[in-house]
């Protein structure tokens, strides 16, 4: 299921204002709890444009891979950490 980014931003300022993620998921409609924290990461890490859904999927160069996993292992940074340093939209892109 795709949300909007209306309805995540909505999500995000309901917790933020004190809301249990258990009720905004049943509000909402959301799988998992994990979701409104990876909404609340990309708003942080992006702003308002990192809720909206890419057009286009992201590639990058080997180079720039290499880059970061050596970062990753140099560092033993956890992969959030290591997205979040690369700004990165997603972990799973490592």
């Amino acid at each position: 299921m795709y949300f909007s980014q209306k309805t995540k931003l909505n999500a995000i300022l309901k917790y933020q204002n004190g809301g249990l993620i258990s009720d905004l998921m049943r509000k909402y409609q959301i799988k998992g709890s994990v979701t409104i924290y990876e909404w609340l990461r990309k708003l942080e890490q992006f702003g308002i444009s990192g809720l909206n859904r890419p057009k286009v999927k992201t590639r990058l160069d080997y180079s720039f891979k290499r880059k970061v996993l050596n970062w990753h292992l140099k560092t033993k940074s956890s992969f959030l950490k290591t997205a979040k340093q690369f700004r990165i939209r997603t972990p799973a892109q490592i």
